[in-house]
């Protein structure tokens, strides 16, 4: 029995992609270009630049341009922020408890000592990366962390005789000594054999790091987290994939070195693809990634779903759109609000849309439908792998929720700010630059009399003032008796204006 689940991977000079799709339904997107390769999970010699006690953090310089950040609370406890590394929340419970930060951390660190820091969040917008002292590496089941001396068990392993048997198997195993092992979701079901590779490869990778460290000279680079590619297919490659299709044959060769070495029963899964058209094309994945940039997103039903980013958060609005229901207004509240509820799970996870999510739901009377909604809502997002908290539904159908955002999002990569409106999405009338022209000729003649002024715009604020103002310009010439020439640029911005006097 198959799973209609497959991945989907196309290699060109100057992007990398993989889609997976299930039952013919785009379900997860990822690009990743060599200018703006993810350095999330890289690890570093740097050097301390600078201490600010005031708000208990060190910049550090990590020879990428601007310096990263590192808080007293990534330094001297336990970090978590290997949940950043993987992208995915694994709710780990630990076996040890952390102790909490405390003290100055001028006290600990000094300007221009070393360190080994690990990048746990990329820089967006005008923030630098993030960085921690506490090191995770990611393997298929294990989390190695060389600095932590506990053990832990994914939350998302639920069932209570799996965690023990887990926690049993572990004990069995010699784990060196002063480290630290997540098991992570993946780890479930897995015996022995799997953790103990898992533990000798993650082991010969800190080894490496290490006698990498000892070589450099600070600031550099000494261990690079894997691409997009090796990186998700480590993370979530699985008994529900059917198959990986590859179009570039060198990189069909790199992929199974890697799954031969890391997860050699899904060696199989991997198919080189030779069809004469471009795989995604072929397979109708192009398609369905141009309607993620789409603002609106139609419903089945017949409603449909506006996305609106912001820098502060991302608005998601329903509305009912075309449905027309049978029993009324109500139904089709519901029918509207769940089918969004699905889709915008879905949207926020192919878009990869973090930090505040605010979902305006259709007005609902009753409570028991809300809850319906939101509970849809709620186990949608449970196949996103990523940390979310979701607040519950308020009387108006309002949901907030956060999600982890540790990279860009899609159109974050895909896009820039609009030359014109420089990402705003307007631009002032044809009507407003008319009247703004009138009143800077005027400031700019500050009452002389007999002076000619030209007048340059753009065609359509050219057309407006020689048309609806033609009126304003003879009365303003009149009483300035001066002589106003209005020509049209079309290489002119509709906001920019030259103003000439003579």
């Amino acid at each position: 029995m198959t799973n209609n689940k497959q991945i989907y991977i196309s290699v060109e000079p100057h992007e990398k992609r993989l889609a997976i799709v299930k039952d013919k339904c785009l379900e997860k997107y990822y690009v990743e270009r060599p200018q703006d390769a993810q350095i999330l999970g890289n690890i570093y010699k740097g050097r301390v630049a600078s201490v600010v006690n005031g708000i208990a953090a060190a910049f550090v310089d990590l020879g990428i341009g601007k310096n990263g950040f590192l808080h007293l609370s990534d330094l001297v406890k336990p970090s978590e922020g290997y949940e950043d590394i993987l992208q995915e929340d694994e709710g780990t419970v630990l076996i040890k408890e952390d102790k909490k930060p405390g003290g100055r951390i001028g006290d600990l660190i000094k300007n221009g000592q070393d360190l080994i820091v690990q990048v746990a969040k990329e820089a967006l917008g005008s923030k630098g990366v993030r960085i921690t002292s506490h090191i995770a590496l990611p393997g298929r089941y294990l989390v190695f962390m060389p600095y932590e001396d506990h053990l832990g068990v994914s939350k998302r392993i639920s069932d209570p005789s799996e965690r023990r048997r887990i926690k049993e198997v572990l004990k069995e195993i010699r784990i060196p000594k002063g480290v630290g092992i997540i098991v992570r979701t993946a780890g479930e079901h897995c015996g022995k054999k799997e953790f103990i590779t898992d533990i000798k490869y993650l082991t010969r990778l800190w080894k490496n790091i290490q006698a990498h460290s000892g070589r450099a000279k600070s600031p550099a680079i000494i261990h690079q987290e894997y691409d997009i590619i090796l990186r998700i297919l480590r993370d979530q490659l699985s008994e529900e994939i059917d198959a990986i299709y590859v179009d570039s044959p060198p990189e069909f060769k790199r992929i199974r070195h890697f799954i031969g070495m890391l997860m050699p029963k899904f060696k199989n899964k991997l198919k080189l693809y030779t069809g004469s058209k471009p795989l995604f094309e072929d397979m109708g994945i192009d398609r369905d990634i141009e309607k993620i940039y789409n603002r609106t997103v139609y419903l089945k039903c017949g409603g449909y779903i506006t996305i609106e980013q912001t820098e502060g958060l991302v608005a998601v609005d329903v509305n009912s759109g075309k449905f027309k229901g049978k029993k009324g207004p109500r139904e089709m509240a519901l029918r509207v609000n769940v089918e969004a509820a699905q889709e915008a799970a879905r949207q926020i996870h192919l878009r990869n849309l973090g930090g505040i999510v605010i979902i305006d739901f259709i007005d609902m009377d009753s409570k028991g439908e809300r809850d319906q909604v939101f509970a849809t809502l709620v186990e949608a997002m449970k196949e996103d792998k990523a940390k979310t908290n979701i607040l519950p539904i308020s009387e108006i159908g309002i949901v907030q929720l956060t999600r982890q955002r540790v990279t860009k999002s899609l159109e974050g990569i895909s896009y820039s700010a609009c030359p014109c409106c420089h990402g705003k999405g307007l631009v002032k009338s044809a009507s407003t630059m008319a009247i703004k022209a009138l009143r800077e000729v005027y400031s700019k003649l500050n009452g002389r009399k007999g002076v000619s002024v030209s007048i340059t715009a753009h065609p359509d604020v050219a057309a407006k003032l020689s048309g609806d103002f033609a009126d304003s310009i003879t009365r303003l010439e009149r009483q300035l008796r001066s002589r106003i020439n209005v020509k049209g640029d079309s290489s002119l911005h509709l906001e920019e204006l030259r103003i000439v006097t003579g």
